[in-house]
């Protein structure tokens, strides 16, 4: 019984997700489009601001629900009981969570980037990379959850 309504919860925090993501590329699109018609902007100058909304996004809202399906699972909450404990440690851990999605991102970049075929590349993602990036988020979640409390 549970395995169902981990798969639901899983499912309305893909819906949340989407909503967010779509919506937001929605609204950054009109307003980029806006930008570049309405105002003589240099390109480099528009490829910048594009940079820092995006980032600004990334860091303002998406951050804050990156840990909601483990809480959701660990904790045995519904989809929003796993985004509430979800905001609640990132706001305690943001500068660490920052870095750790950093550390990810920069290491698939510096893998993509290497002169390997893309199949050894996705071997070495899936294989290596992602299980223990999947561990170092398990253990520094549990280590800080439980100092949080």
């Amino acid at each position: 019984r549970n395995h169902q309504r981990y798969s639901i919860s899983g499912y309305f925090l893909f819906l949340v997700y989407n909503i967010l993501i779509n919506g937001s590329l929605f609204l950054y699109t009109k307003f980029m489009l806006y930008i570049l018609n309405d105002f003589e902007i240099p390109i480099m100058a528009f490829k910048v601001i594009a940079f820092l909304i995006s980032a600004f996004w990334v860091c303002a809202v998406l951050l804050f629900l990156i840990y909601s399906n483990f809480f959701a699972v660990v904790k045995n909450q519904k989809t929003a009981g796993g985004i509430k404990f979800s905001i609640k440690f990132v706001k305690s851990h943001y500068l660490e969570t920052i870095l750790l999605s950093v550390i990810i991102f920069v290491t698939f970049f510096i893998l993509s980037k290497l002169p390997m075929p893309q199949n050894i590349i996705d071997a070495v993602n899936y294989l290596i990379i992602i299980p223990f990036y999947t561990l170092l988020i398990k253990r520094f979640i549990l280590e800080n959850d439980i100092r949080t409390k």
